[in-house]
Formats: C-alpha cells, sequence, structure tokens
C-alpha cells in the first residue's frame, strides 16, 4: 500500500519519446507525462538514440535510455516508429530480438529497483508484453494502445501475444472506439477506457491574434510522408483543384520514406511552383503553419487517433478528414470540419473547393471545432482521465497487497 502523502510512483514504458528539446519525433507521451507528474512520481524508459544521453530529465521528466543494439547501429526506432523503420529496411528486423531482451531487462530492473506502484506501458508490443512479464502480476500494468500495434501485427503469433498481454493488464486505454473494439475482440472480458491523446490548447495550439495572418488560398497537410496518411491522394486532388482555383498552394509539413515518390509524382502533375515540400518541423514550430493556413487537410487511409487534426482545430483552422473512425470522434462533418470517402481524390478535390469558396463556412467550422477540442482534448482534460485510470490501477494494487 502507498505510505501516507507519499506520490505513486509511475513507471512509463515507449518506443517513441523526443531526443531532445528540438526533436521533430512525437512528443505525445512526454507531454502526458508532464501533466501526470501532478500527480504521481515518474519515470521513463525509452530505447537509446544518437546522440541522446542515457540518462537525461527531458521538460522535469526523468528518462532513462537503454541500448538495444551495437550504439553505432541501432536503427529500430524513431523516425516514424519501429513498424515503419521495419517497413523501410526489413533487414532491422534482426534486431527486434536484442530490442525485447533489453527493453525486458531494463524493465525488470527498474521494477526491482524504483519499485513503482503502477506500470504505464504505451503500445501493446513491444512495451505492454515487456511489462506483464516483468511485473509477474506483482505491480499492475495499464496499457495504451495507439493504433499501429492493433491495426498491424495481424499474424497469429503477433495476436497471441498481444491477446495474452491485453488479459493481464489491469486496465486497458485505447484513443478511439474502433481501437476499443479491436482490444476486446482480442481479450474480450479486458477492461478497456478511450481516452483520446490530448494536446496544449492553451498556450501552444491557439488560434492566431490577428485573423489578417491567415491566408485565403493555403492548404496544409501535417505528418509523416508514409503510405497510410493519403498524400499522393492529396496531391491528385490539389492537381484538379487548381484547373479550378489556379491560385491555390499546398504546403506539406513532414518527412519520411516517401518524400522521392510525392517529389516525382508532383513533377508528372506540374505542379513544383504550387507545393511546398518544408520537411519536418519541431513540434512547437506546427503552430504557425495552423495559423497561416486557410484550411488542414488529414487524407488518411488509416489512423489510430491523428493528433494533427486536433492541433488544427485548436488554432481556428478549419479541417478536411478521411471519414474514418479515428475522426468521427472530433468531426461532425458540416459542423466541426468536413469528412470525405479515403481515398477519393474526386470528393476531396470537391470537398476543398467548396470550404475554399466558402469564408463563413469555414469560421463556423473553425469556431465549433475550437469549442469541441478544448472541452475534450486539452491536456488538462485528459490527464484527469489518465489519472482516474491510474488511480483504479492503485486501487487493485491495494487489494492485492
Amino acid at each position: 500500500m502507498l505510505s501516507v502523502g507519499r506520490k505513486p510512483r509511475l513507471l512509463v514504458l515507449t518506443s517513441t519519446f523526443p531526443r531532445g528539446p528540438d526533436d521533430t519525433a512525437p512528443r505525445f507521451v512526454l507531454d502526458l507525462c508532464k501533466q501526470l507528474s501532478r500527480f504521481a512520481e515518474l519515470r521513463v524508459l525509452a530505447p537509446a538514440a544518437s546522440g541522446a544521453p542515457g540518462s537525461d530529465t527531458l521538460e522535469g521528466v526523468p528518462v532513462t535510455r537503454y541500448l538495444y543494439f551495437l550504439p553505432a547501429y541501432q536503427s529500430l526506432a524513431y523516425d516514424g516508429g519501429i513498424l515503419g523503420r521495419l517497413r523501410e529496411n526489413p533487414l532491422r528486423g534482426l534486431q527486434l530480438p536484442f530490442f525485447a531482451a533489453a527493453l525486458l531487462r531494463a524493465t525488470h530492473k527498474a521494477i526491482g529497483e524504483w519499485k513503482p506502484d503502477v506500470v504505464h506501458a504505451h503500445w501493446i508490443i513491444p512495451q505492454g508484453l515487456a511489462a506483464c512479464l516483468a511485473s509477474r502480476g506483482r505491480v499492475p500494468v495499464l496499457c495504451t494502445g495507439h493504433g499501429t500495434d492493433l491495426h498491424g501485427l495481424q499474424a497469429a503469433p503477433f495476436r497471441a501475444l498481444k491477446a495474452w498481454a491485453l488479459k493481464r493488464c489491469r486496465i486497458v486505454t485505447v484513443v478511439s472506439e474502433e481501437l476499443a473494439d479491436r482490444v476486446r475482440e482480442l481479450a474480450p472480458g479486458s477492461q478497456t477506457l478511450v481516452i483520446p491523446m490530448g494536446t496544449d490548447l492553451q498556450t501552444l495550439f491557439t488560434p492566431p491574434q490577428d485573423p489578417d495572418l491567415r491566408r485565403d488560398n493555403e492548404i496544409l497537410f501535417v505528418g509523416r510522408l508514409v503510405n497510410g496518411k493519403g498524400l499522393t491522394v492529396l496531391i491528385e486532388a490539389f492537381a484538379t483543384l487548381r484547373k479550378s482555383m489556379p491560385q491555390t498552394k499546398l504546403t506539406i509539413v513532414g518527412d519520411g520514406p516517401l518524400r522521392a515518390e510525392i517529389e516525382t509524382r508532383i513533377g508528372r502533375l506540374n505542379q513544383e511552383a504550387h507545393v511546398d515540400l518544408v520537411g519536418a518541423s519541431p513540434h512547437r514550430g506546427l503552430a504557425e503553419f495552423y495559423r497561416r493556413a486557410t484550411l488542414a487537410v488529414s487524407p488518411s487511409l488509416r489512423e489510430g487517433f491523428g493528433l494533427v487534426v486536433t492541433e488544427a482545430m485548436g488554432c481556428g483552422c478549419p479541417v478536411i478528414a478521411s471519414d474514418l473512425p479515428a475522426f468521427r470522434a472530433r468531426i461532425e462533418s458540416g459542423v466541426t470540419g468536413m469528412l470525405v470517402p479515403p481515398d477519393d481524390a474526386g470528393a476531396l478535390a470537391r470537398a476543398l473547393l467548396q470550404l475554399l469558396g466558402d469564408a463563413a463556412l469555414r469560421r463556423d467550422l473553425s469556431s465549433a471545432a475550437l469549442g469541441r477540442a478544448r472541452e475534450e482534448f486539452d491536456w488538462p482534460v485528459v490527464a484527469e482521465r489518465y489519472w482516474t485510470a491510474i488511480q483504479e490501477c492503485l486501487g487493485e494494487s491495494d487489494v492485492r497487497s
């Protein structure tokens, strides 16, 4: 049991974590940890990375980075995540056994030495699996599924491992109802909660102070340049749109393995002068792109949550997104944004034409979206829901002790 007055200890396992203050890696795990540090004492375990110290305190959050391969050759994590790195180069799969062993060893050591009250594992495989193996039922495990772990790894052995881990977690949280259904299919009876990832809608992702900063004909895409983000569909739709609105520009913020292919497609459609491939941006720099764009587009073919939609909503930037379960939870088409069928360049072009040509509709959509985002997806709101789940884990721990 917790001693009176002591904050509970929360050990956080993740394979995605900023390597430094200006890193372009997703920072939602760091931001959640910063919020939860109001309630708990935290430590983070993350994979080692070139140039990042083995032990560090990043924005007040202690992180230990474990080596999992020869330092000069570690290339399984970061820059698109483990599955993305494996798609880029399947030979990286040779590092998987070493990664799994290093993660398990680091988790076992942290549990033994630091004695956390709860382990919070982000992603079912490998972190959730390692947490359950290392804790051996002595420490309750809260596991958060983000999408790639549930959409991918569908071979029978991986499904069996995921089911085994999920059944041993005290609570499973996921970022959308669709993912909750997938968890229940894999592990019937598991306690599953839908809690989205949040973002900073008070000081970072906010509307421009001067509305005149927003441009009239700029379309914005933010995300990794990978197959599932639907960027090729957007480029086809953009080329069609420019036949009716030749003054329109497209800004693409992000990087990834499809960059060369995207550049080729842009050239084939003779759109080089109208598309700005900015490259990756630090998280803090994204707000300026959202504040100046006329609208943002998320044309994903599949998506676990899609945090960029929330960021755009917070900046008062109207959004067009694919009609996927991950987006329906935030976008009511025609009210807080527009939804179009995924992988349909024609439908996307028509939606772009409509929204670019209707300033009043853009104002209405962005106003309703901003209210919805602040009410449900601001970090303090989201962190309270995670803290409630952690408290439930602590209650279960007390019963067993």
